[in-house]
This record gives C-alpha cells, structure tokens and sequence, in this order.
C-alpha cells in the first residue's frame, strides 16, 4: 500500500484527508487501514489526517 493513500487508489488527495479524518476521529487501530497511520504510532488519529492535509498541499514532502 501507498502510506497515505487511505482509499487505496494511487493517488493521495482530499478524498483520502477526508477518509483519514472520519477514522482519526474515532482513534482506531492502524490494523483497520494501515496506509492512514502516517506516523506509524499504531493508531489513526487526527495528527495523521493533518499530515496527510500538508503533504497534499506541499507543506511536507514525505511522511517521515
């Protein structure tokens, strides 16, 4: 999987910050969608939608 590409398509864009942030709102395991934990802490939270957000717009160049 592409870290980041939440919905599996390819491409990381809005779609997947949307989709990471309705699973970081419930602080879920990163077992139910590994390419949403970002930051690889094991669970999907709101940070890892937030990185998601400045990778898309260029604020970041990577995850790590």
């Amino acid at each position: 999987y592409l870290m980041g590409d939440v919905n599996g398509d390819g491409v990381i864009n809005m779609t997947d910050y949307n989709q990471a942030v309705t699973l970081g709102n419930g602080y879920v395991s990163a077992s139910v969608n590994p390419a949403a934990d970002v930051d690889l802490s094991g669970y999907i939270m709101p940070s890892d939608a937030q990185k998601i957000l400045d990778y898309i717009n260029g604020n970041i160049g990577s995850f790590w």
